[in-house]
């Protein structure tokens, strides 16, 4: 933690995703998470849809940045 590992990650992923032309980068994590969550908001991310707790899983957050 606290290295950059996880934005150099996005960034990578970002740029494959810009090279491919796609219109947006998505991704998940549990709803409890909320370094993750902070830090995807930080870098851009939006909160867009919510899954809640079941089947023994628990909640997760959808995200997406537009990168248009």
């Amino acid at each position: 933690r606290r290295r950059g590992v996880a934005r150099a990650l996005l960034a990578a992923a970002e740029r494959g995703a810009r090279e491919r032309r796609l219109p947006a980068v998505a991704l998940d994590t549990t709803i409890a998470n909320e370094p993750a969550r902070t830090l995807y908001a930080s870098e851009g991310f939006d909160e867009v849809a919510y899954r809640p707790p079941g089947r023994g899983l628990p909640g997760f957050v959808a995200l997406v940045k537009p990168l248009a």
